[in-house]
């Protein structure tokens, strides 16, 4: 039995392979070729396979222990979009994901080659964002009507909360930041359902300006605080007819003509 084990990845694109009972290192890959930043690496639904964004572009690898628990990755030929960044990505069905890319005007749906067939060749479908110069800053999925269904997904930039239609491939500007100037470390959206109230609220976290009184007074050497900003959780909730208008729209759009 393989032990229990997390895969760390840095930025400049070292993974290490971690046993968390003993928290030492089982494996420690110093790059992959191709590889020079990785921004997210998560695991795909495809058995023992990794997704990465990069500053190169949107890579797949594969995984693979040996029988002493040691762990070795090889990158696939299969890559998308290479020259550009991609700093986020999810895998909203299996071997499709929604990807965003640093400066771009455009979102990416990336489909997996499935390694057989006639039309076996993987692609990429553009959506246009509905802002320039896009920054992610978090993507979540809204769940569909029908189980694994998803048709929307919610993605924040430095303009605010955008609202893409992955079936009609299109963007829609859901929410404005409260602030004029979004802080890019901070990359937190989360989307919660309360099944009392059958409610879905969006919270997103922003930068704000203390009042000139209260900045004035602070100690401006303090590594908590140096920019003189506090940190401002924002909810949003969604109501009952936008959570309605949604359910009926993601129906209807699967008798139209899908994008991949």
């Amino acid at each position: 039995m393989q032990p229990l084990s997390v895969l760390a990845v840095q930025d400049e694109g070292t993974f290490d392979f971690i046993d968390v009972t003993s928290m030492m290192s089982q494996s420690h890959i110093l790059s992959l070729p191709g590889i020079s930043k990785s921004y997210k690496t998560r695991m795909t639904q495809r058995a023992g396979g990794l997704a990465i964004a990069d500053t190169n572009g949107f890579f797949f690898a594969d995984m693979v222990a040996d029988t002493s628990g040691r762990y070795s990755i090889t990158l696939q030929k299969e890559s998308f979009n290479q020259g550009t960044s991609a700093n986020d990505f999810v895998e909203f069905k299996r071997e499709t994901f929604f990807v965003t890319f640093l400066e771009t005007d455009y979102f990416a749906i990336v489909e997996r080659s499935s390694g057989g067939g006639f039309f076996s060749g993987g692609k990429m479908t553009k959506i246009r964002s509905i802002s320039p110069n896009v920054l992610s800053m978090g993507i979540q999925l809204i769940p569909g009507p029908r189980l694994n269904s998803t048709t929307f997904v919610l993605v924040r930039d430095r303009r605010g909360i955008q609202l893409v239609n992955l079936l009609k491939g299109t963007s829609h500007q859901l929410m404005m930041s409260p602030v004029p100037v979004q802080y890019t470390d901070l990359s937190f959206l989360r989307l919660l359902y309360d099944p009392k109230s059958h409610l879905t609220h969006l919270v997103t976290l922003f930068y704000e300006a203390y009042p000139a009184a209260i900045r004035d007074a602070l100690d401006t050497s303090s590594l908590a605080d140096r920019e003189g900003n506090k940190p401002v959780l924002c909810l949003y909730t969604f109501n009952r007819e936008f959570q309605s208008g949604l359910i009926s729209l993601a129906v209807n759009s699967t008798q139209d003509r899908t994008l991949y």
